[in-house]
């Protein structure tokens, strides 16, 4: 019997090298302000596309109920899915951002 490779690791490294490379050099700086204005615009965007992402995915759903789609419960649950992902990566922010910041939002003065 032929052994047949696993793709999801493979492309979950894949993804992850592609994020690495797309990332400016001031990330991977010692520099304090410069990794918080990268990251700040990374929270802005991911603030943006998981919302974005979600509606589509809940009328997505939705029309899989109307249309009595054969697997309208699996997207169901990938909509539960990425409710639970966005919830728990805003709340991960939060945390973070209020132990280094107390109140929740990152400094503008700090950012030059």
């Amino acid at each position: 019997m032929k052994k047949q490779l696993t793709v999801l690791p493979i492309s979950t490294l894949i993804i992850a090298f592609a994020l690495l490379s797309i990332l400016p050099l001031e990330t991977f700086a010692q520099s304090a302000a410069g990794a918080q204005s990268i990251v700040k615009k990374f929270i802005d965007v991911i603030n943006i596309l998981f919302p974005a992402a979600l509606v589509f995915g809940l009328i997505y759903a939705v029309f899989g109920y109307i249309a009595d789609a054969p697997n309208k419960h699996q997207r169901l649950i990938y909509l539960i899915v990425g409710v639970a992902i966005w919830y728990g990566f805003s709340m991960i922010i939060g945390d973070i951002q209020s132990s280094f910041g107390g109140s929740g939002k990152i400094d503008p003065n700090i950012v030059r």
